[in-house]
């Protein structure tokens, strides 16, 4: 009897934990409306590969080598996240996309490299050059297209570490 009554104690407390843990998340049906500075979601394998933009959920979450940004709220950039590589003269995502718009490219530098990154079209912007643990970004206005971004340290880009940036 004894051992029933622990395995039902057990069982009361599970629920009541499972209980104030919904209760806590907000356990209803309506949308989040929280519309913060930044909503990253994860696009790769690397933890630190994200695109932010006003709380939409990113349908290519998870994809690696791969993003896609939605249009901003017309207030403030949408920000593309283009990681360094944590080794290599490479980013970590050769391939993003985002809808027209200002854009942020931001590139977090994991590398014992110094990095930058930079675009040509629709017009030349370069971020700061970054140690490890920096941040490089630069915002730009981007009409539809296919855009290369690269990092500008010298020999960097033509070392290959470019990528591609599709603009719909």
């Amino acid at each position: 009897m004894t051992r029933r009554r622990t395995l039902l104690m057990a069982l009361a407390a599970l629920v009541a934990a499972v209980a104030l843990i919904t209760a806590a998340c907000g356990g209803d049906d309506e949308p989040d409306t929280d519309q913060g500075q930044h909503v990253g979601q994860a696009l790769t394998a690397d933890p630190g590969a994200t695109v932010d933009r006003p709380g939409t959920p990113d349908p290519d979450a998870g994809r690696s080598g791969t993003g896609t940004a939605a249009a901003g709220d017309g207030q403030r950039p949408v920000v593309v996240e283009i990681p360094a590589a944590a080794q290599g003269l490479k980013f970590a995502k050769e391939e993003v996309s985002a809808a027209t718009g200002t854009l942020t490219l931001r590139m977090p530098n994991p590398s014992d490299v110094p990095h930058n990154i930079a675009v040509d079209e629709p017009e030349k912007a370069e971020g700061e050059v970054v140690q490890k643990g920096g941040v490089s970004e630069i915002t730009v206005d981007f009409p539809p297209g296919e855009y290369e971004y690269y990092c500008s340290v010298p020999g960097h880009r033509e070392a290959g570490m470019t990528g591609t940036l599709t603009v719909e």
